[in-house]
């Protein structure tokens, strides 16, 4: 039986995010529990949705970098402008 053309691409994809690919091996060692440990249900869970909130988690991190350094400029020059004003 041949692979889905649908999962071809989705493959295809996780290629170029390696993050991504990272993270979902995680998943998938978490679900099948792959450590040896027995866990309960809602620690599985817990685990899960770390797991999911760390490429978002990244993303945030690279986007603060990118975008706060030029903060503190158009922070001072509110500060300025209120001060004026006031």
């Amino acid at each position: 039986m041949p692979f889905p053309e649908d999962k071809i691409a989705h493959i295809t994809k996780l290629r170029k995010r390696p993050e991504l690919l990272e993270r979902f091996a995680a998943i998938l060692e978490i679900s099948d529990g792959e450590d040896g440990e027995i866990k309960r249900a809602d620690e599985v869970k817990a685990l899960l949705i770390e797991e999911a909130h760390k490429p978002g988690n990244a993303r945030m991190g690279q986007w603060a970098k990118e975008e706060l350094p030029s903060a503190p400029d158009s922070l001072s020059q509110a500060i300025s402008t209120f001060v004026r004003l006031a």
